[in-house]
């Protein structure tokens, strides 16, 4: 029986189900209160698509396909488009009721449906909702993405050059708390638009940060980071590599991480053991003489007379 387990991580993600939808490539797709599960019948195992994946809402009401076999999601939070064969953070496109003109941002169980047309209807409290994914094709321009501020403790740093136009910053090992802002320039939905950045030196791997448009960074070690930013449109479509928004950011080390003074150090101990080593050469050896502090009682031998 597939039921959740906890001890499984490829089991059922919840075993309340909502609702079941097969694709074209026989993959069976399971709305459930915990998420959004993909069931592949060879392997009997599940995918979990949670809301830390980009899903909406982890209660999936209702699902959907499209002509392109993208899925339509309906949840207790909005509706989304999802693709599979998107990289990771760039599966889902959600809409809203207040940006998007959703009936309301809460949808009904069992609340959908396909006509022979292709278009999709679902339903929810103050209605329902009706569209041509066709008519709902994404821009294709994917925004240039730049940095827009350089802070210091939460306060914002005044530099030479605008921070768009900076190649490269140096900081000192006191300098342990710092931000930086950046912007994606689509300005159709500019609160839609979506960021992920990574630290080059640090950990190659984007972070996926949605709509936060702020990085920080505590207690980096000394070195030197490359930084890059880039940005998805209100649509979800990313300009991808390479990032208009890179920074090298360099934080020097304190005195004694400096190669000068381990060097420096190095010398001075190779100095004094050279000293110490000569000492022990040069040192002349004890006198077999008698140096008694009291001579009346140092017995020496000599022949009689």
């Amino acid at each position: 029986m597939l039921l959740n387990d906890h001890t499984n991580p490829n089991s059922l993600s919840d075993n309340i189900v909502y609702c079941l939808f097969e694709d074209a490539n026989g993959a069976l797709w399971i709305g459930t209160n915990g998420g959004l599960n993909k069931f592949k019948p060879d392997t009997r195992q599940f995918t979990h698509y949670l809301e830390k994946d980009g899903l909406p809402n982890n209660a999936v009401l209702g699902i959907l396909s499209d002509a392109e076999s993208n899925l339509w999601i309906s949840t207790s939070n909005g509706l989304c488009k999802f693709d599979d064969l998107l990289p990771a953070g760039q599966k889902f496109v959600n809409f809203e009721a207040r940006k998007d003109g959703l009936q309301a941002n809460e949808f009904n169980q069992s609340a959908f449906h396909q006509n022979q047309n292709g278009e999709l209807f679902f339903g929810g409290p103050n209605g329902f909702n009706r569209f041509y994914p066709d008519d709902l094709k994404p821009k294709t321009s994917a925004p240039a993405t730049v940095i827009t501020a350089f802070n210091k403790f939460n306060k914002p740093v005044a530099l030479d050059t605008a921070i768009a136009e900076t190649a490269a910053i140096e900081l000192s090992y006191k300098d342990s708390f710092f931000s930086l802002d950046f912007a994606a320039l689509d300005f159709t939905l500019p609160e839609k638009n979506e960021y992920a950045y990574k630290r080059e030196g640090f950990n190659d791997d984007w972070i996926y940060c949605a709509n936060q448009h702020t990085a920080t960074f505590t207690n980096l070690n000394p070195g030197s980071y490359i930084f890059k930013v880039k940005g998805a449109n209100s649509d979800g479509v990313w300009n991808e590599i390479p990032p208009r928004g890179t920074l090298r950011v360099t934080i020097a080390p304190l005195y004694w991480q400096t190669w000068w003074f381990r060097l420096a150090a190095g010398g001075i101990l190779l100095l004094a053991y050279g000293f110490f080593r000569l000492r022990l050469a040069t040192k002349p050896l004890r006198s077999n003489a008698c140096a008694c502090a009291l001579p009346a009682i140092c017995t020496t031998t000599s022949a009689p007379h």
